[in-house]
């Protein structure tokens, strides 16, 4: 997350507050529960207000890391359920005179 402090600056911007915490798995609305964050502007009239917002959220710069997955094959699955498997000896490979 970066360019809070610019979207700050923005003219009529009264605040922005980013409440999404880095360590948190972030689901899209409408499934998930909660936003990034929140921009706070004020102005003469609406529209101004509007592009207020829009400006202080043109500074911000989200970045955010896809979920991974684990998922095993059965063979994977097989071979957590073994163990590592016993070291081999190497056989010299037989020399012919």
């Amino acid at each position: 997350m970066s360019g809070v402090n610019e979207a700050r600056q923005v003219p009529g911007t009264v605040d922005v507050r980013i409440t999404a915490k880095a360590d948190q798995l972030l689901v899209p609305l409408p499934e998930g529960k909660s936003y990034l964050g929140f921009i706070f502007a004020r102005g003469a009239s609406p529209a101004g207000v509007v592009r207020t917002l829009h400006a202080a959220h043109a500074a911000l710069l989200f970045s955010i890391d896809r979920a991974l997955v684990a998922t095993t094959s059965s063979a994977q699955a097989r071979t957590l359920e073994e163990g590592p498997p016993t070291p081999r000896r190497r056989t010299p490979p037989s020399v012919s005179r």
